[in-house]
């Protein structure tokens, strides 16, 4: 059964209209498309259920100070859990070089708070809930 990561790496993968691609290229993309379609076309019914009561949006972060000797950048990551299902998540290397621990943590903390407040805002204006107030 294909998995949905394994429908948006197929989709992601696939030669893109600027690029040069040969004929064996084009039969790949082709099945790949079919597949991503049979897929959709046969999981149309499923869908997520977050239980019937209070909507609950969970915010995890955390920072790791210079990694690497040769890369002077943090590396930074949060996940988002809605009703204990994980529903956004993020790691990369901060852009912005930390001079201590406690600098990458705040740098950390604040992408997970733009990130909180983007989900909040969404949850608003999709009518889930009428409001929500965390996190």
């Amino acid at each position: 059964m294909l998995q949905p990561y394994d429908a948006f790496s197929m989709l992601s993968s696939a030669p893109g209209p600027m690029s040069p691609t040969l004929e064996r290229d084009k039969q790949i993309s082709v099945m790949r498309r079919e597949t991503i379609l049979k897929y959709l076309k046969r999981t149309k019914d499923i869908f997520l259920i977050y239980g019937g009561g209070e909507l609950i949006l969970e915010g995890y972060r955390d920072a790791s100070f210079q990694l690497n000797d040769d890369d002077a950048k943090s590396q930074s990551g949060f996940v988002f859990k809605l009703n204990g299902g994980v529903v956004a998540w993020k790691s990369s290397k901060q852009a912005t070089t930390a001079d201590s621990t406690t600098e990458a943590e705040y740098i950390a903390a604040s992408e997970a708070a733009k990130e909180a407040v983007w989900m909040k805002n969404y949850i608003q204006e999709m009518r889930v809930v009428s409001s929500i107030v965390g996190p």
